[in-house]
Parts: structure tokens; sequence; C-alpha cells
């Protein structure tokens, strides 16, 4: 007779397996195993319009819950919290202005839930000498997400958003970084240029302002750190890091 974690494998193997899959005995030793296996799916299609609500929108019932299944079956929940499922959404969807709407929708999800640090402000620069500012040791704050995006899907988001019934025109292709992070309890987001973006991730990766200077093309961008610089301080969306090892 087989034991009681046997049995608990063998149910679980029951209701991943593709229908044509499930194994005769399954459906002997589980007779509600049709049940179990329309629950679980449904389950994973809830979450998903949990964490992408403008995408189901978008989609429309139908489609999404195809398109739901389809991805459950691709790529299949592997974590304990089905907080995380949906994490490939977008690279599953491909290109395309879906595929960057997930994207979105994903970045402000994991902006919200990141962990906390304090966040460099007005009143943390004032003390800190100007001449020190290039090296002052500094990354993202946890919470920060820079995703490159390739249609302009942030004003259909956003139209949806304020009024699920609103008919939005199509987003153009429009190569451009968006950024998200939480301030407060909030998450928010905006549309920054490419430069931008590749000055926010040298800084990030270099650990310092002077690190985002270097980065820049030439000196009329290296020009344009310093106000990028002020506008992320006002958005909370650094925090002082240990200095890089040497």
């Amino acid at each position: 007779m087989p034991s009681l974690r046997e049995r608990q494998r063998l149910l679980q193997l029951a209701i991943l397996a593709e229908e044509h899959l499930v194994p005769p005995l399954s459906r002997a030793e589980f007779p509600r195993l049709a049940l179990y296996r329309h629950a679980y799916r449904a389950r994973l299609a809830e979450a998903l319009r949990t964490n992408f609500p403008v995408l189901a929108r978008v989609m429309g019932d139908a489609a999404f819950g195809r398109m739901a299944n389809d991805y459950a079956r691709a790529r299949p929940s592997r974590r304990y919290s089905i907080r995380w499922h949906g994490d490939g959404l977008a690279a599953f969807l491909g290109d395309g202005p879906l595929a960057d709407l997930a994207r979105m929708e994903w970045a402000l999800g994991t902006a919200f839930d990141a962990p906390d640090a304090q966040a460099i402000d007005a009143h943390f620069m004032a003390r800190v000498p100007v001449e020190a500012w290039a090296e002052m040791p500094v990354a993202l704050h946890p919470s920060a997400r820079l995703v490159a995006m390739e249609w302009s899907v942030e004003s259909q988001w956003q139209s949806i958003r304020d009024d699920p019934g609103a008919q939005t025109a199509a987003p153009r292709r429009e190569g451009h970084v968006l950024l998200a992070w939480r301030k407060g309890l909030e998450a928010h987001w905006r549309i920054a240029s490419i430069e931008e973006g590749r000055a926010l991730r040298a800084l990030h990766a270099g650990g310092s302002l002077l690190h985002a200077c270097e980065a820049m093309a030439d000196s009329a961008e290296a020009a344009r750190v310093g106000e990028w610089f002020a506008g992320w301080v006002a958005q909370g969306m650094l925090s002082v890091c240990a200095p890089p090892s040497r």
C-alpha cells in the first residue's frame, strides 16, 4: 500500500499532468480529481488576473483565460507563494504591447512588495558637502525597477486604471525606460529616456554618481546627470549603500 507521502505525490502529479497523461490509477484513487484539477488551474488564472488586472482588461476575459491556461502549462508554478505566479509572463508573451503591459504591471507589483530601506532625501543631501556628492556610496532603493520598454503602453495602462471601460488608442512603438518604485505605501512610475536609464543603471552598478557621469556618451549627456540625480532624490529612488570593494 502506498505511503501517505507517495499518495500525496501521486495526487500532485495527477493535478499537474495534461489530461491525456493522467494515470488511470489516479482517477480510481482520487474520485474528485477532475474537481481538484479545475480548481488548481482556476486559482492560477485568478492569481494572474490579480497581478495583471489591466492586461486582463485589454485582452478580454476569454482570451486572457486561454492565455492563463497556456501559461500555467508552459510555466508551472514553482514557488510556495502563488504571489509569484506570473514572473515569466512578459517573456512568455514575447514581443509586442501586451508583453510590455505585463512588464509594467509586474514592475509595479514587485516594487510595492520589495524590502524597505531609508531613502536619500533633501535633508540627507544637505548634510553632505557638495564636493563629496560624486563619490558618495549610493544605490537604487530596493523597490526601484528599471524596465526597458519598446511600446508606449503607460498611457493605456493609466486610462484603464482610471476608467476600466475606457477606449484607448493602440500603443506606439517607442523605445524608452519605465521607472517604478515605492514611496510611502504606494507604487509610483514615470517614463524616462534611454539615456537616463543608462545613467541610473551605471550609478547602481558602480555605486556612485561619478559612475553615472562616466557612463554618458558625451559631455552634454553628462551635464544632465545632475538634473536627473535631483529628481531621483526627490522621488525617493535612491538609498545609501556600502562603498564597493576595491
